[in-house]
């Protein structure tokens, strides 16, 4: 508990500095902890998979430990049927119009180099593992856009000598 009144004391804090007026009786603390607790719970059930982008920047990419190949996933634009946003986004109506704006712009249109704004393709993908019995077939899993050279990245293992084959 004094976790979360640490959290609870750093929100308040913020608030406070920036003119908010927060006044959560109890009762809204704890459904807002049981909130987040069944957040994480979820979370859980899906694997966070660092993938790094292709090198024209169209595609997310990953080494999949189950069925022993990469796996590929677009991170360019946003479909049709969210372009509009939802009502309870966490956007506001003009920012999600300057972040449609900055994927607009972007140089990839079936050729070039995407300039879409990184950790564009993050989010929970369906899975393209032939592996039934792995761990992301079920559910499949987030993905995470990182740096091709960044250690987190799962990588095709290689043979003593740098082969790759």
């Amino acid at each position: 508990m004094i976790e979360l009144d640490d959290t609870w004391r750093r929100i308040y804090d913020a608030n406070t500095a920036a003119g908010i007026a927060t006044d959560w009786t109890l009762a809204e603390r704890d459904q807002m902890e049981a909130l987040a607790a069944d957040m994480d719970r979820e979370l859980q059930r899906y694997p966070v998979i660092h993938a790094w982008p292709t090198a024209n920047g169209s595609q997310l990419q990953f080494w999949c430990t189950f069925c022993k190949d990469h796996h590929s996933h677009g991170r360019h634009g946003v479909p049709p049927e969210d372009r509009l946003g939802s009502p309870g986004s966490l956007l506001s109506e003009r920012k999600w119009s300057e972040y449609l704006q900055m994927i607009d712009s972007c140089t990839f249109n079936g050729r070039g180099i995407c300039s879409c704004p990184p950790g564009n393709g993050d989010g929970h993908r369906g899975t393209h593992c032939g592996n039934r019995s792995g761990a992301y077939y079920q559910h499949g899993y987030i993905l995470h856009e990182v740096r091709p050279d960044d250690s987190r990245a799962i990588r095709k293992p290689t043979r003593a000598g740098g082969s790759t084959r």
